[in-house]
């Protein structure tokens, strides 16, 4: 929905939805989110570092507004799911290419908030 909103009209976007809401519906809830997050220019940084072609077109504007996009889906998220964890993981911090011992952490965070939360149910 994220993406959608942002990049389609009102009335378009208001009909998507609808429709996700239809599709969503009796789908389970996740047991946890992983929110993996970075600044700006971290994210800028490795983009430019990847040289994909086509993320050669995103723009630092773009970019702002994504980030600022999924902090608010976030929020409403752990306002709308209190029950459901958020881990977050600060990307300016974390580098999974260049150390593979941060993709443990992150791997390891998540099983052991896996593991807690079978445990209370």
């Amino acid at each position: 929905l994220i993406f959608a909103k942002r990049t389609l009209l009102p009335t378009e976007y208001d009909k998507y939805e609808e429709i996700y809401k239809i599709l969503t519906k009796d789908m389970p809830v996740p047991n946890v989110v992983v929110y993996l997050h970075a600044s700006v220019d971290t994210l800028m940084k490795r983009i430019a570092m990847r040289g994909r072609e086509f993320e050669k077109m995103i723009s630092r504007d773009y970019m702002e507004q994504l980030v600022a996009d999924y902090h608010s889906f976030i929020k409403h998220f752990e306002k709308m799911h209190p029950e459901i964890p958020v881990i977050r993981f600060n990307g300016d911090q974390l580098d999974f290419v260049k150390n593979p011992n941060d993709l443990k952490y992150v791997l390891q965070t998540i099983k052991d908030t896996l593991q807690q939360r079978s445990l209370q149910q």
